[in-house]
């Protein structure tokens, strides 16, 4: 594909005084993309600097960019690729500039072969967590792809997921009256685009996931669902044929069939038969995962994390896979030439992922069989003896009664001359009755765990009954991840959480990157750590087993602006704070323009008849400490408005 012309190569200049441009990586259809030097900062960063015709003559496009920036730029999640800086160059083209990550896209991997099922639901089980950060936010990717997601190689994790690009999309489709992302147009990736995005209607967070089930449907198989040779052909088929499953489509893969009702429902037709959330989602996933054993499970997983299988097979009769256990195949093929006896082939296809053959020689097999048949014969002849009354000489039957009822025992003096209790041992066999095999001795009992050492860290405040040390600064918050900041060192934080897992919660289980709590009455299942802009991160996963009390916000204001009465948190960090309210959007609006109406160094704009309907507040004033204010439909499912107050930078 040819690249998208620029103004100039942007190579060996600086822009916007503090970006010093080392190379073009390359270039799309919104603009071009630069490794870069942020000077200040001494930092590598990658800056992508859009096409001028993007905004060019339109306030409102450059207006919406900056609003749409600064929500992208407020996501802090891991498995995000961050925006630093957003701003305009000298020449008045849109930039940003985010975070480097060293690694490769998933394409690259891809290109190679398809992938074991547990390695397959890590990534996605990543790639979902970043999602659900963003749809809380009202941010919908619209263009996932395996392009835009990146793998790097960090605390010996080989498949640490970045997702790119997130908003772009969203972003450089808002042009004002010619928006690419109106209904009746369409925006993204043909060969990933949802059958709604593809039709150019309005969509949510549906159709990212949809895009992810076509993203898990090749990591499982190594190839697209659909086979098409153009863009429109991709269309069609999203829009009119149904993706067959791989239990159908192909033999020998050995796809757990959880897995496979994953992948059905990710990528269902009617959006509301898909998973409503990313979260829903993920508790699949993450159920699925909870299936194989903990060594397949747990990153570094030796031979899984960076391989690649054969190519899978399809299907003669359109049927086939798709069990937990082990399939073996058999073939057997008897031929017989004259003089040259049996011979037996066999073909094995072993069970897992491998879906490779493997075959005996038929000589080896003929030798096996004649074996294998003078065996049977020999226990044949011997059944038959078994079935005869005594003898095996001829004769009647009936003469062997009288023979038998003659005393010879009586004329013979060896006989008789024996002691009657040499007599008895003969008896005991024919009454005897087998005593009872002793009983196994009881496997020891486990050793208790020691008790951890008493850590140094103090504690401080606690999180929902779970104690958490002090020095911590909350980040972000949401239904998904409690995140904290804090100067202190990951082996001192893993040493605290253990201590007090094991006095509160009977104990913890050390996993990659942080520690898995034993008790199913935790209100945290995972405390992870991850290295951060200003020291550690500490991230609580909630328990999803342990059943939350339904409260609403905390918080009786945002940065100083109210919120309306019935409002839910969705998420909180140090720069924006998103919730959720279930009242018609016209009452949220009339709330907030009576709030801010006529106030002074207040900008009010309120679009009824947009669709969706949007209200934004904003002022530059230092009087106040929020800087923006947004409220719309909430796309993330539920109903209602979706509020947004972000702090004064």
């Amino acid at each position: 594909m040819a690249e998208a012309a620029l103004p100039g190569d942007l190579t060996g200049k600086t822009i916007a005084s503090q970006f010093s441009i080392i190379k073009k990586l390359g270039a799309g259809g919104m603009g071009a993309v630069y490794l870069a030097e942020q000077i200040d900062m001494g930092r590598k960063v990658v800056v992508k600097v859009m096409h001028p015709e993007l905004t060019a003559g339109s306030p409102t496009a450059v207006e919406r960019f900056k609003r749409e920036a600064r929500a992208v730029a407020a996501l802090n999640h891991p498995n995000i690729v961050g925006v630093y800086v957003f701003g305009q160059t000298e020449t008045g083209q849109m930039y940003l500039a985010m975070e480097f990550v060293e690694g490769r896209d998933l394409t690259d991997d891809l290109k190679r072969g398809r992938m074991h099922q547990t390695r397959a639901l890590r990534i996605l089980d990543s790639a979902t967590s970043a999602l659900i950060e963003a749809h809380n936010i009202g941010i919908v990717h619209r263009d996932l792809k395996p392009d835009n997601i990146m793998l790097t190689d960090r605390h010996g994790n080989p498949d640490y997921v970045k997702v790119l690009d997130f908003g772009i999309a969203k972003m450089m489709g808002d042009q004002g009256q010619a928006t690419l992302t109106q209904a009746g147009s369409v925006f993204g990736t043909p060969r990933y685009m949802a059958p709604e995005q593809a039709k150019g209607k309005n969509i949510d967070a549906r159709a990212d996931i949809y895009a992810l089930g076509i993203i898990l449907y090749e990591m499982l198989t190594g190839a697209h669902p659909f086979k098409a040779d153009s863009a429109i052909d991709y269309l069609v088929k999203h829009t009119t044929e149904e993706i067959e499953m791989p239990s159908q489509r192909y033999t020998g893969l050995d796809i757990s069939p959880r897995v496979e009702t994953i992948l059905r429902k990710s990528t269902e037709k009617n959006p509301d038969d898909r998973y409503q959330s990313a979260a829903e989602l993920q508790r699949d996933i993450r159920q699925a995962l909870r299936d194989f054993p903990d060594a397949v499970r747990e990153y570094p997983t030796p031979g899984l994390s960076s391989a690649v299988l054969p190519p899978a097979q399809p299907s003669a009769k359109g049927g086939g896979g798709g069990s937990l256990k082990w399939l073996w195949i058999t073939l057997i093929i008897l031929v017989v030439a004259g003089g040259g006896g049996t011979g037996i082939y066999f073909a094995t296809r072993g069970g897992g992922d491998s879906g490779e053959g493997s075959a005996t020689s038929a000589s080896s097999a003929s030798a096996k069989a004649k074996k294998k048949s003078a065996k049977k014969k020999k226990d044949e002849d011997e059944d038959e003896d078994e079935d005869k009354p005594k003898a095996t000489k001829k004769g009647s039957s009936e003469d062997k009664p009288k023979s038998e009822d003659k005393p010879k025992t009586e004329d013979k003096p060896k006989v008789e001359d024996k002691p009657k209790t040499e007599d008895k041992p003969k008896d005991p066999p024919k009454t005897a009755v087998a005593e009872p095999p002793p009983e196994p001795p009881k496997p020891p009992e486990p050793p208790k765990p020691a008790e951890p050492a008493k850590p140094t860290l103090r504690p401080g405040p606690k999180e929902d009954g779970f104690q958490l040390p002090e020095g911590l600064t909350e980040s972000v918050r949401s239904p998904q991840a409690v995140v904290f900041n804090t100067a202190h060192s990951a082996k001192d934080l893993i040493a605290f959480f253990q201590y007090y897992a094991h006095k509160d919660w009977q104990g913890s289980k050390v996993i990659p990157n942080g520690i898995q709590i034993n008790s199913p009455k935790s209100p945290f299942a995972y405390v992870s750590f991850q290295k951060g802009m200003q020291g550690v991160m500490v991230i609580l996963s909630p328990n999803v087993m342990v059943e939350k009390k339904a409260t609403g916000t905390e918080m009786a204001d945002a940065f100083g602006v109210p919120l309306m009465p019935g409002a839910k948190l969705v998420t909180k960090t140090a720069q924006t704070v998103v919730y959720t309210i279930g009242k018609p959007i016209k009452d949220v609006f009339d709330f907030y323009e009576g709030m801010f109406k006529g106030k002074p160094d207040v900008n009010l704009y309120r679009m009824d008849n947009n669709n969706p309907p949007v209200l934004t507040v904003s002022t530059t004033s230092a009087t106040y400490a929020w800087q923006a204010v947004t409220a719309t439909v909430n796309q993330m499912g539920g109903g209602g408005v979706m509020i947004s107050v972000i702090k004064k930078q």
